[in-house]
């Protein structure tokens, strides 16, 4: 982006240097030549103006779609991490609880089993939990960035 500002500025710069070539000679040659100088002189001089008059916006998009990166995509990335982990801990605690299933002494194991029971409960909701914040989250995401380029847009 820095690249295309500075080439930016640099060819509006061109633009108007030659804008003013053309009007310099426009004004000493006063046949049809002269007159076309003169009006592709104006063209050059008004190119070179919207050219420089399209540096805000865009930096200003820049800014909005770097703060986005940083803000919303960072924050959705995290969550993914946690429900990736969630989901770790999750399938653990099922093949916990398959080992505990296979091993069953009903008079020995039966508090050992549900406690497992209820640390796959507990694991699967906060699995849950978090794969919904995900979704919310992603879909918030696309939201906020087709308002964030329309808005760029409409401004």
């Amino acid at each position: 982006m820095e690249n295309y500002q500075t080439n930016l500025l640099i060819l509006a710069h061109e633009e108007t240097d030659m804008a003013r070539f053309l009007k310099d000679y426009a004004q000493m040659d006063k046949t049809r030549a002269g007159k076309m100088m003169a009006s592709v002189s104006k063209v050059l001089a008004y190119t070179a103006h919207q050219r420089l008059a399209l540096r805000p916006p865009l930096i200003r998009l820049n800014n909005e779609i770097e703060t986005f990166r940083h803000r919303a995509v960072t924050d959705t990335l995290s969550t993914v991490k946690r429900m990736e982990t969630a989901r770790t801990e999750y399938r653990g605690s099922i093949l916990w609880l398959k080992d505990a299933s296979t091993q069953l002494d009903p008079e020995k194991q039966l508090e050992k089993f549900r406690r497992v029971q209820s640390q796959v409960k507990q694991t699967k909701g906060e699995y849950d939990r978090l794969k919904n914040d995900v979704i919310e989250k992603i879909d918030l995401l696309t939201a906020s960035r087709c308002n964030m380029y329309s808005y760029a847009l409409a401004t």
